[in-house]
């Protein structure tokens, strides 16, 4: 697992807000790519993010499950706010979260979501229905005709 930083440019009202997303090595080298070029101006340093991601282990900031602002396919990848404590999140259940900070830089966080919703992929995602072999539709109706008179 690794995680890389989104901090936010310091915009009237908004104080600097630092985002983390989370997720396996080669999601979040993806993500980078497409944050930067779908949210870059919203970024600190205008889009010129060189970040790599970060590993665990590597540093001492931790991330715990109360800064989670948002899960992706299936809650393998998730999109945290580091001053975010939703106090729900070891409440009973139905107990509604906790908003975020007035300060949040809600524009960055729009942008964030919705690229990285958009763009998230589904490595072997579900597998679907093959189709049916070809059977054309005489076949069919004969299977049926065959079906009910047995029956």
């Amino acid at each position: 697992m690794a995680y890389t930083i989104f901090s936010s440019a310091s915009v009237a009202p908004n104080t600097p807000s630092t985002f983390r997303f989370l997720a396996d090595n080669n999601t979040v080298l993806l993500m980078n790519l497409e944050v930067v070029a779908a949210c870059g101006s919203l970024l600190d340093g205008g889009g010129n993010l060189s970040a790599k991601p970060v590993l665990f282990g590597d540093t001492e900031t931790f991330i715990v499950p109360e800064q989670a602002v948002q899960y992706y396919r299936a809650s393998s990848a998730v999109l945290t706010l580091d001053t975010y404590n939703n106090t729900a999140t070891y409440s009973v259940e139905g107990t509604a979260d906790s908003p975020l900070p007035s300060n949040t830089n809600y524009g960055l966080l729009s942008c964030l979501n919705g690229t990285i919703g958009s763009t998230l992929p589904l490595i072997d995602g579900a597998i679907g229905l093959n189709p049916l072999p070809n059977i054309n539709l005489v076949g069919l109706v004969g299977l049926f005709w065959w079906l009910s008179r047995t029956l």
